[in-house]
């Protein structure tokens, strides 16, 4: 159940602050974390006295406490162009609104915002609990090719809504700097826009990468696990698997993000009625024909471990990402 606090005076900020507190507390937050949120809710109820005749803070969690969720009302001029207002430096003729929320956006996973001139504002920020070894277990390796200090792989985790996971491996073309500097660029557009659909976020770094006129380009492999269901797209030679009780070969189309082959992403969603094991490889490792021997390993760092022992190639970037994932349909 939501609670309700008024934001009309500096004393409602303390209030607000330990309210918020207790909160991420008894959600299991840590203390880095509790202090983040704790920050979050003065910055916004400070923004709210300052900009705003008055407010009301709503502290609220979903999934059974895996976000928890502040939600700012306030009474007041509204904001008449919200991106301005979340650029950090911007301020308001009434003091440091810009500031405020740029600290909110970064200190959250996910911020939304409405707001009507002269009427008032509407403030959603939600802070996502890491997800626990009962939901999802990582293994990564990700080494640069011999005699190269840059490793021209990238990769992303990024775990939203208290559930699910984007997952991705980025192949720059090459080896070294250059293939490093394309793979790091695309692997931040991918954790900045996660919440877009996957097709999208592919065309982004597309047009991205050929409007910074930056060199080579890279093969990209994304897939979202999400309770019940695994969602794919790859273009270029990475390579990826979802194992159950045999190897299924999720498959890329040819070409090359940030390329002049680059085509339309093709997006494959897999039902999961039973707990998957993931597997996303660069093309430093070989292409998989059987199914590794699961029950032999402890954890999935340890068949991290094994796929590049075992089928490493003896030149270029090695990246092998791998997630067991547990919420299934029933």
């Amino acid at each position: 159940m939501a609670n309700n606090y008024p934001v009309r005076e500096s004393k409602d900020v303390r209030l607000c602050r330990e309210a918020v507190r207790k909160l991420a507390v008894a959600c299991h937050f840590d203390n880095l974390a509790v202090e983040e949120l704790a920050l979050v809710t003065s910055e916004l109820c400070e923004n709210a006295i300052k900009h705003a005749i008055e407010g009301t803070l709503i502290l609220d969690v979903e999934k059974g406490g895996r976000i928890l969720v502040i939600r700012l009302k306030d009474r007041g001029p509204g904001i008449s162009d919200i991106s301005m207002a979340m650029e950090k430096g911007y301020s308001s003729v009434k003091g440091s609104l810009g500031l405020g929320l740029e600290i909110v956006r970064r200190l959250m996973d996910d911020i939304s915002i409405k707001s009507i001139v002269d009427q008032g504002t509407t403030i959603v920020a939600k802070k996502f609990l890491p997800l626990t070894t009962d939901i999802v277990e990582y293994g990564l390796l990700s080494i640069a090719a011999d005699g190269y200090l840059y490793n021209g792989d990238a990769y992303v985790i990024k775990e939203f809504d208290g559930d699910s996971v984007l997952l991705s491996v980025i192949d720059g073309v090459g080896q070294g700097l250059k293939a490093n500097l394309a793979a790091s660029f695309m692997g931040r557009l991918i954790k900045e826009n996660y919440r877009l659909p996957t097709a999208e976020i592919l065309e982004i770094c597309h047009e991205l990468f050929k409007k910074g006129k930056m060199e080579g380009g890279a093969a990209v492999s994304i897939a979202r696990l999400m309770p019940g269901k695994l969602e794919y797209a790859g273009i270029g030679d990475t390579h990826a698997y979802w194992i159950n009780d045999k190897l299924n070969i999720l498959k890329n189309i040819v070409g090359s993000v940030g390329n002049y082959n680059f085509k339309p992403p093709i997006v494959q969603e897999i039902p999961l009625s039973e707990p998957v094991t993931l597997c996303l490889c660069t093309d430093g490792i070989r292409n998989l024909l059987t199914r590794p021997p699961m029950e032999e390993f402890s954890d999935v760092q340890q068949l991290a471990k094994m796929l590049y022992n075992h089928h490493s190639r003896s030149y270029g970037d090695v990246t092998a990402l791998v997630a067991h994932y547990k919420l299934c349909d029933s």
